[in-house]
Parts: C-alpha cells; structure tokens; sequence
C-alpha cells in the first residue's frame, strides 16, 4: 500500500501539470491521461478497483485495528483482496443496523413476504468467503424473536423463503411467528 500511495501521489501531480498545459494535444488525447489511480495501480500490478479494495481495508485497519486488524492479516498473508474487502462491507452494514435496527411496517397486513437473512457456516480459514452472504445475517434465536405476529391479520399468510438447509428451523420460526 506504501508503494501505491506514494505512486499515486506522483501520478497526482503529474495529471495536475497537464491539467494546468490545458490539453494542447488538439483532438487526439495526450498519450498520458487517464485515471490516476489506474496508473498508479498498474505501477504495482493490480487493478484501481483491487486496490481501492484493498486501501479502504488498510483504512479501516488503521482506524480501528481491533475490529478489522484481522482483516488486514488476511489479505496480506493470502494475497487475495476481493473476499477479504467483502468481509468489511458486510461488517460495516451490520454495525449500521446494529447501530439503528429498521422497524418492521406498520400492519396488520392480510399476505406477508418474509426473506429472513439465515445463518450460514462458512470455512474460516479461507478469505475468498466464497460461502458468505452479502449482508449481515442473523441468529436462528434473532430470527424468532422478531414481532412478525404484531404485523400479520388475523387471517394473514405467510410466505416464507428458506433454503433446503434451513427447512426445519423455517418450521420453529413459522411456529414463534404465530403462524
């Protein structure tokens, strides 16, 4: 990350001179330009993307090293950006809806559509977290402790969504619904 930041800050100063020369290539574009960041990636083998991916984890491992120091030594111990930055999306969503949970709307309703966002076990050990959802999910318990019966008519359905994994907890959170 050193090494592109320093990069980065050169290509930065060099689009600022061409910036300032005006562009007096006519129609035909300087053979310098384009993105800073692509430049300045491209100087150290990566993509901007990888490494605007990789920056915000540097970024957030420096700002609170305690929470997401790990995340940090896992992509440097593996090399693998993409799998480790998805991790500290899904983190940060959940810190927000920790932070402020969404009410549920405001019923009764007679037809409820519900898409719990079910637990799922996931290899620890590998930070491609090719297993893992792209939102924060919650606890089988987190699940059944949701006031679903507040909302639902007397006479409401439920659809609920599962997966073949999850088919006999459906049955108890069905059950601790009220339905």
């Amino acid at each position: 990350m050193a090494v592109f930041r320093a990069v980065r800050a050169i290509e930065a100063e060099m689009a600022k001179k061409r910036m300032v020369e005006g562009g007096r290539g006519g129609k035909f574009p300087h053979p310098e330009q384009g993105k800073t960041r692509h430049k300045a990636a491209r100087g150290v083998g990566f993509s901007g993307r990888t490494l605007e991916k990789a920056e915000a984890i540097v970024e957030a491992a420096e700002q609170d090293p305690e929470r997401f120091g790990k995340l940090l030594a896992d992509m440097d111990r593996t090399g693998r950006v993409n799998g480790v930055h998805k991790r500290l999306v899904v983190a940060k969503k959940a810190e927000a809806i920790r932070r402020e949970p969404p009410p549920l709307p405001a019923g009764p309703f007679r037809v409820i559509v519900a898409d719990p966002p079910w637990p799922f076990e996931f290899r620890v050990e590998d930070p491609s977290r090719r297993g893992t959802t792209p939102y924060p999910q919650m606890s089988l318990d987190e699940i059944k402790a949701m006031d679903v019966a507040s909302i639902a008519h007397d006479d409401c359905i439920l659809w609920l969504w599962t997966t073949n994994c999850h088919m006999r907890c459906a049955f108890e959170v069905l059950e601790a619904w009220g339905f």
